[in-house]
């Protein structure tokens, strides 16, 4: 329906009631529908295989699932039947990719055309503003992913084949690996084995798989585009095309990142329980396994909850920073890291603007990357409160009395912003309230702090009025 405004000085025209949503609207009301709609289908009785799940239950593993987070409050395995588990791989695989991936792409087939919000939603989420090169994009996306799952799927089912136990089929192996390569590239974290992928803890072939999936998945889409014409492109002049500095400082950190959290890995375990066993080289495997899944894939080839303290605090600082934007994953993203990185690095140097590479780094962009690290240690601040309100009758009991400790409720709210899916074990025992506290901090960790308070704040106009400045003493 249409609102006819008249004027004195031409026509009538046309006025909606309601407004065109913004982009970032888009992007929250797109991820909101899609979770919606797999609640709903998680919540029928075909998808379990024993008793059908409560609706908070069915909401949590659809927010999950979609937010490519893998905290389960239920065993994917043996909980959920053939029909729920497929529910699970088809949302993950979209949440992934992105919403508005997917929906650009089904109405270019169907020879539509997506309005200007959706497509600057998609542009954000590949990580492109040319309009023309979206839709080239989006076919590049899509078939570059099905490759590299596909290369994985045939990869994974000969080592599951060659690995399986008694009462597993052909056609089980075929399904673990096409769950578990959509699940890694996605860095869902969602797997079919109880024990997540402990049985393969030195199974280095399967480590390498999972690890080059969720690394692949976890740089981001721009990244990978950057790397493909670096080394495929045609040389002009005898070059071979410059790398971007986003595409840098996205490498230079995840490797920093990957090697960091090795090394503290080791250093905090090694003469633990889980490692003290393990000949030498599988404990430098399980610590790259770990290092790697830690920033935001989720999987595990040892128990989380029997690790040292410092060990868990390391880990929550990899949590927290995540994966590259326009990837598969959360947290605050690498190039933030990198951003606050240079800046304290240029501000020690006396430089007024931070640099790398011999590219100064815009102050629109630095001012974004302290926005950002600063919103979500306000939110994750305040939902670690609001959870240690909900569960205070489980802190005060302590862990020997089926309690909680404070460093487990942290590091289940971490990794609930970080759609990392790790957990020390007490997801599932956690009250509906702490439930429901957990599936908005991994709607919110997804989407990222400033994309939903964008999408729900005020729009105004540019300041146009200047004031006064007038300087403060920090530090």
């Amino acid at each position: 329906m249409a609102l006819i405004d008249i004027t004195t000085n031409g026509p009538a025209r046309a006025r909606s009631w309601v407004p065109e949503p913004s982009p970032q609207q888009l992007l929250v009301l797109g991820f909101a529908g899609c979770i919606a709609v797999g609640a709903v289908l998680l919540r029928l009785p075909v998808s379990a295989a024993r008793e059908a799940l409560t609706w908070t239950d069915a909401l949590f593993t659809s927010t999950s699932a979609v937010c490519v987070t893998g905290l389960v409050v239920v065993d994917t395995g043996k909980d959920l039947s053939a029909f729920g588990q497929a529910v699970t791989l088809v949302l993950f695989q979209i949440g992934g990719l992105g919403i508005m991936t997917f929906s650009t792409l089904f109405l270019f087939a169907a020879g539509g055309r997506p309005s200007l919000a959706a497509m600057t939603a998609t542009g954000e989420a590949l990580g492109t503003s040319r309009m023309k090169d979206i839709r080239s994009m989006v076919a590049r996306v899509i078939k570059f992913t099905l490759a590299i799952e596909a290369a994985a799927i045939v990869l994974l089912f000969f080592m599951f084949f060659f690995r399986r136990g008694p009462g597993e089929t052909v056609a089980g192996c075929g399904w673990s690996a096409l769950y578990h390569s959509v699940s890694a590239f996605c860095n869902a974290g969602f797997g079919l084995y109880s024990d997540s992928l402990e049985r393969y803890q030195g199974a280095w072939d399967v480590n390498l798989v999972i690890v080059t999936l969720i690394i692949v998945g976890g740089i981001g889409f721009p990244v990978l585009h950057g790397l493909a014409r670096y080394f495929f492109a045609p040389r002009k002049g005898g070059k071979r095309p410059v790398l971007g500095l986003h595409t840098k400082i996205v490498l230079i950190t995840t490797a920093i990142l990957l090697v960091l959290g090795t090394v503290a890995f080791l250093a905090t375990e090694w003469s633990s329980e889980g490692l003290a066993s393990l000949p030498i080289h599988k404990r430098f495997l399980v610590a790259l396994f770990q290092s790697t899944t830690s920033r935001t894939a989720g999987f595990s080839t040892l128990n989380i909850g029997k690790l040292a303290p410092a060990t868990l605090f390391f880990i929550v600082f990899l949590m927290f920073v995540g994966a590259s934007p326009c990837s598969t994953g959360g947290g605050i993203k690498t190039t933030t890291v990198g951003i606050l990185g240079v800046l304290a690095i240029s501000k020690l140097r006396g430089r007024e603007e931070p640099t790398a590479f011999n590219r100064s780094i815009p102050r629109e962009v630095v001012s974004r990357a302290v926005t950002v690290a600063l919103l979500s240690l306000l939110l994750v601040v305040t939902f670690i409160w609001l959870l240690l309100v909900c569960e205070g009758d489980k802190l005060a009991a302590g862990p020997g009395e089926g309690g909680f400790t404070f460093m487990q409720m942290v590091f289940e709210a971490i990794s609930a912003f970080g759609t990392v899916g790790l957990s020390t074990g007490i997801t599932a025992d956690l009250g509906a309230s702490s439930k429901l506290l957990l599936t908005a901090l991994m709607f919110v960790g997804r989407l990222g702090p400033l994309t939903v308070v964008v999408s729900v704040a005020r729009r105004e106009r540019p300041d146009v009025v200047k004031f006064p400045a007038e300087q403060l003493m920090v530090g």
